[in-house]
């Protein structure tokens, strides 16, 4: 321990000997309005250490924004001119919801036409994203052609990498009609520099397994291949391990993802320095050799057995470990 870290301010004794500076006065400390002798090991320099340390409790701020927005939400009081304001609000955001998930479509279609012109914005504030992502769900066309506008013009990779605007991205994936859906696909797969970022980015890689999950057959196709050419490096990332495990998990490209779980396991460096040592990575690795095993149970053994063998170099991670044991487990379950 280096004592000179924790030397003792001017005129108190040392932490380490207990004792007092020879020639020094005995220090007094004042607790609770009563002045007592400083013993570095007492009670009351406890107390006062754990007095120190505690915050006081602020009180509750109550917001004049807050409560006026609760006020005007009674049940005619959401209007267009008010919603966009009332969906900044924490305490009013939630109503918001309930009205938009309830009402009408004509009401529904007045209500949102007050949000128009804001939506990128809206989409950025931690609550009022809450409101849009609902909107989005219960759109219909006409809605969501000037919603994708907004997020066309804000630039689609850049809104994609937001990290409440991502959620944006995902709603209008899941929920566009697929002439919309297929524009926001050739958007972002416009420039495949971005898509490699985006598939390594923290919010980014949510966007990308959304679209290899509802993309078009043909968008979908593009960037599988995109992905076994480049799992070398994006998969050197875990969010990016985490984009190749959802391209393994689609279901209508099987030979594309036997081309990629090919891909992945023949770079053992990549397994074993980066994929088995992650949490995306490590279950990216289970899910290839799954894929492997339907078509090439021979190949699939071949890759187990290696993991086994390279227990001595990844007991040292937790994942590591787990993967170990999954190859254990799945040897053991083709020898009997």
């Amino acid at each position: 321990m280096n004592r000179a870290l924790f030397s003792p301010p001017p005129g108190l004794p040392s932490p380490f000997t207990g004792n007092r500076c020879p020639g020094m006065p005995h220090p007094e400390v004042t607790l609770n309005g009563n002045s007592r002798p400083y013993n570095f090991n007492s009670q009351v320099c406890n107390e006062m250490h754990m007095q120190s340390c505690t915050k006081p409790n602020k009180p509750k701020q109550n917001y004049p924004g807050d409560q006026a927005a609760l006020k005007a939400l009674h049940p005619d009081g959401l209007t267009p001119r008010n919603i966009w304001q009332l969906s900044r609000f924490k305490d009013a955001t939630k109503e918001v919801q309930k009205r938009l998930s309830t009402c009408t479509n004509q009401e529904f279609t007045e209500l949102v036409q007050g949000l128009r012109g804001h939506f990128c914005e809206a989409s950025k504030d931690p609550n009022a994203n809450h409101v849009m992502q609902v909107v989005i769900e219960h759109s219909f066309q006409e809605v969501a052609e000037w919603i994708f506008e907004e997020i066309r013009d804000a630039g689609v990779i850049n809104v994609a990498q937001h990290r409440y605007q991502c959620r944006i991205v995902q709603r209008m994936l899941e929920h566009f009609p697929p002439t919309l859906v297929e524009e926001i696909g050739s958007y972002i797969l416009s420039d495949l520099a971005e898509v490699q970022n985006l598939c390594t980015h923290n919010f980014g890689n949510y966007v990308m397994s959304c679209l290899l999950e509802r993309a078009r057959n043909h968008h979908q196709r593009y960037l599988m291949n995109f992905l076994i050419s480049c799992c070398a490096s994006i998969g050197r990332e875990n969010n990016g391990a985490a984009v190749l495990g959802a391209a393994l998990s689609i279901d209508n490209v099987e030979d594309l993802k036997e081309n990629l779980a090919s891909a992945i396991l023949a770079c053992e460096a990549l397994v074993s320095e980066f994929m088995a040592l992650s949490r995306h990575g490590s279950s990216t690795v289970k899910l290839a050799i799954r894929v492997i095993q339907i078509k090439c149970p021979d190949k699939a053994m071949q890759h187990l057995l290696w993991l086994k063998d390279s227990e001595g170099r990844l007991r040292a991670n937790r994942y590591g470990r787990a993967l170990v044991a999954f190859a254990k487990e799945e040897l053991n379950k083709i020898k009997h």
